[in-house]
């Protein structure tokens, strides 16, 4: 028995992009994967600016760059374990320890990388 259904006139029956979408998660892989690509990249990016910075840090422990290197090194775990909240308190505490740093330089290079993360 031949089939007898409706002809098909090119109309899927979707009326929005978002009902594909949602129907067919896959046309979207492509653009979920180049996002997770640039959050990724941007991650290791500042993952590798802290390395260089806590390096910098050189100081004796209770120096204000032995602090500043701590909250450095703190912001990196949180940013590496994906906790956003603690990443960001351990840069405001990074922040507020910033005028104590005596190498201008440095200070200056620490203050670019907090401003970079919106601080």
């Amino acid at each position: 028995m031949p089939f007898s259904g409706p002809v098909s006139s090119g109309n899927s029956g979707f009326s929005t992009k978002s009902a594909w979408q949602s129907a067919c998660p896959e046309i979207n892989m492509t653009q979920r994967s180049e996002e997770t690509g640039t959050t990724q990249s941007r991650r290791n990016r500042d993952v590798a600016n802290l390395e260089q910075l806590v390096r910098d840090l050189a100081g004796e422990y209770g120096t204000p760059n032995a602090l500043m290197r701590e909250h450095l090194d703190a912001a990196r775990f949180y940013l590496l374990g994906s906790m956003p909240a603690e990443y960001e308190f351990s840069l405001k505490l990074a922040a507020d320890s910033l005028p104590d740093i005596e190498d201008k330089e440095l200070q200056a290079r620490v203050a670019g990388f907090l401003r970079s993360q919106g601080l």
